[in-house]
């Protein structure tokens, strides 16, 4: 798997904290602001991992996730999700997508 890293997240703040945190690592960072941008990025590129926010507007990070899920040229990607909210009925929602 390529070295490569998706990062989508419809705030600017959140995507340069990761995109930070990840530069220590030898690692090619890109950076989409929503999940259809997302989409139109991996019909070209498959990263190693994806990094993917949950709550984001007009698609939302498990639409999407579900999406890639059952694209079998994006199937075995790695993908966190991460947001603000809690709750063991979100994780399991998380896991059962994938």
């Amino acid at each position: 798997m390529s070295k490569s890293v998706l990062i989508v997240d419809d705030s600017r703040v959140a995507l340069m904290a990761l995109k930070r945190l990840l530069a220590r690592y030898p690692l090619a960072v890109d950076t989409v602001e929503s999940a259809e941008e997302a989409i139109g990025y991996l019909r070209t590129n498959v990263p190693g991992v994806i990094f993917l926010d949950h709550m984001m507007p007009g698609t939302d990070g498990f639409e999407a996730l579900a999406a890639w899920k059952s694209d079998p040229r994006t199937a075995g990607v790695p993908v966190g999700v991460y947001t603000s909210k809690e709750g063991e009925a979100y994780m399991d929602q998380a896991r059962r997508l994938g």
